[in-house]
């Protein structure tokens, strides 16, 4: 099984910002139960659908030749839950200090991610800019972006 941390991209602005949601499912609000946490999604996992946001930023922005990998978490803090079917909106800002035209370079970004307008976390990554071709086929990952965004 792989993951998705996001089910719909959208608002889209090259090397600046872009909204992704995620809804909740049953294989993923159930991870917390082993610690007594029944019904929530790990804040490790709402800290991805944000990493997995950028990594479709850097993406699309690039004209999919790049991809990232978190390199560092900046002062993530969670103000609540998210809890099965609850859909996720990250909102992912790229800092006008990036260096995000080539591999080797980096994309720092303020991260939000809500449920139903209720701030859930906030903070910032940083990502390492890679190759996309080392890492993703480019043409399936042009398909799942024409999948959750409506075009390539």
């Amino acid at each position: 099984m792989r993951w998705r941390f996001a089910d719909k991209l959208e608002l889209l602005q090259p090397w600046q910002s872009i909204r992704g949601t995620k809804a909740v499912s049953l294989e993923e609000y159930c991870l917390c139960e082993p610690r007594g946490r029944e019904g929530v999604l790990p804040e490790t996992l709402v800290i991805e659908c944000c990493v997995h946001a950028a990594r479709w930023l850097v993406a699309r922005s690039s004209d999919f030749r790049l991809t990232c990998e978190l390199d560092a978490i900046d002062g993530f803090r969670f103000t609540g839950e998210a809890a099965m079917g609850d859909v996720i909106a990250m909102d992912v800002e790229a800092a006008p200090d990036s260096r995000a035209d080539a591999a080797g370079g980096s994309l720092h970004a303020r991260c939000r991610a809500s449920c139903g307008g209720r701030l859930i976390a906030e903070g910032g990554i940083c990502v390492r800019l890679l190759p996309l071709a080392g890492h993703f086929d480019r043409d399936s990952t042009e398909a799942m972006w024409r999948e959750l965004h409506g075009e390539a």
